[in-house]
């Protein structure tokens, strides 16, 4: 876990011990608290890299405990988003631990001494707007957006947990965060049936020892998990090293990177390494009395999957305008009955390791399913045929430009300068995934179609209503 240094060689000053430095929380009201304890940042930081971009100016650094830093001033916005993204994902759940990164992250939230109320409750009383965890396959981000002025709380709460987290969890914590990960993941959405569809098509594209295929564990079910799989986890992957922390805000660089110093500079890294050949459990969790159902599958779903280039490699972006067209192309077709339709999903799913293209209606119980699968295919086959009118190209195109780049949410902002420096090195004034766009053409989009999404090398899959609660699954 993390540890106080207590000479600070570059200034020549002490810093306060641990003792002292909680002794001084136990009095102080944590309202205050982080505008009186001065933890001074450790040896120095890397020269920066700054730039200017119109009225906003991004820049980056890195701390003396390797700590990477991407922020971005904007003087058009009253809030400070900040995202602490580590590079730990579901991918690094240990064999026979699969959920181990999500039970993680959730014990991310809990209370600190320092944060005794618990984030969610803390952040909410500083104005807090949006607050976020979320596990990816590859990495693990925590944002949060508050008023300006209450940046330096939000710091000192993310410095309070990527240091003495595991001061504050003990087995009863880890018990009661996988009954929530169990609980959520049995009641999300139409889950218990979709990924059983995802995995069938996903193997049937990649084999099943893909790396792509793997990913599918990130709904894992972390029951074999205890507080010493917890603890080796945090101390091998959660440290100052491993992660970036951006800031979007209107503040002045000055301010931002001294708050960032404070609070994060005296995190230092931890000493512990977790050994992948026995952190395997191969013990059960204590058996619990729950009670089990389970609602029967009443939708159907059509399904077409094609095998795509992968994530930056030719005809990837071009595949995200053919999806938004071919959305459109299918809601507007005259056969289109809205009353049979429960969800559309159509979406380039990019991926480094692997992509696909998928093309997915839900359907009430009484819709015909061939009746959409036809539809699917005349859409298909409109969109290869003639090219994009050049209208709705633009406009396509100008709107997939706004969602990803500087006119976008400050939230969503920061957790994509953070994951991109931390997964690509991408500094953020490099445009993100708005610049993927912009030399795009109509022709290249038309290339592009017609050369990954014809009809013969798609996969259809059709899943409808079976016994209990599984569907019953054709795959063509």
């Amino acid at each position: 876990m993390g540890t106080f240094v207590e000479e600070n060689e570059t200034k020549g000053q002490l810093r306060p011990a641990m003792a002292e430095y909680r002794s001084m929380k136990r009095v102080i009201s944590s309202a205050i608290v982080f505008w009186v304890v001065q933890l001074v940042v450790g040896a120095g930081t890397v020269q920066a890299q700054a730039v200017q971009e119109g009225a906003a100016q991004s820049w980056t650094s890195q701390l003396g405990n390797g700590l990477r830093i991407a922020a971005v001033r904007d003087p058009h916005i009253s809030t400070a988003s900040v995202c602490v993204v580590y590079h730990v994902g579901a991918i690094d759940d240990p064999d026979g631990l699969e959920g181990l990164a999500h039970l993680t992250e959730h014990l991310m939230f809990r209370r600190t001494f320092g944060v005794g109320a618990g984030f969610h409750d803390y952040l909410a009383s500083l104005g807090a707007t949006s607050v976020n965890g979320a596990t990816h396959p590859h990495h693990t981000e925590y944002c949060e957006t508050v008023p300006a002025g209450a940046l330096e709380n939000v710091l000192f709460a993310e410095g309070e947990r990527m240091a003495f987290l595991l001061d504050s969890i003990g087995q009863e914590e880890v018990r009661l965060e996988k009954e929530i990960v169990s609980r959520e993941l049995e009641q999300r959405f139409p889950e218990e049936y979709t990924p059983r569809l995802n995995r069938v098509a996903i193997e049937r594209l990649f084999g099943r020892n893909h790396l792509v295929t793997r990913k599918l564990l990130i709904h894992g079910n972390p029951r074999r998990a205890s507080l010493a799989h917890v603890q080796r986890f945090f101390q091998t992957y959660y440290r100052p090293s491993n992660a970036v922390v951006s800031v979007v805000s209107p503040l002045p660089r000055e301010e931002v990177e001294s708050a960032i110093q404070r609070y994060l500079g005296f995190v230092r890294e931890h000493s512990f390494s977790i050994d992948r050949e026995t952190s395997s459990s191969s013990t059960h969790a204590p058996s619990e009395r729950h009670l089990n159902f389970y609602s029967p599958m009443r939708a159907r779903f059509v399904d077409w999957v094609w095998r795509t280039p992968n994530y930056h490699a030719p005809g990837d972006a071009e595949l995200d305008i053919v999806a938004a067209y071919l959305r459109y192309v299918l809601v507007h077709d005259s056969s289109w009955r809205h009353e049979d339709v429960v969800d559309l999903q159509v979406r380039q799913h990019s991926d480094f390791a692997g992509s696909y293209f998928r093309i997915r209606i839900e359907l009430s119980e009484q819709a015909e399913m061939e009746r959409y699968d036809q539809l699917i295919e005349l859409a298909v086959r409109r969109v290869i045929r003639a090219p994009i009118p050049a209208d709705e190209f633009l406009q396509i195109r100008r709107e997939l430009q706004d969602a990803f780049g500087v006119r976008q949410d400050p939230h969503r902002r920061a957790a994509q300068i953070a994951s991109r420096m931390l997964l690509f090195d991408e500094q953020p004034e490099s445009g993100g995934e708005a610049a993927r766009y912009a030399n795009l053409s109509e022709e290249m989009v038309g290339r592009a179609a017609g050369r990954y999404l014809r009809p013969s090398l798609a996969m259809q899959i059709f899943a409808r209503p079976g016994e209990g609660p599984t569907p019953y699954v054709e795959v063509r």
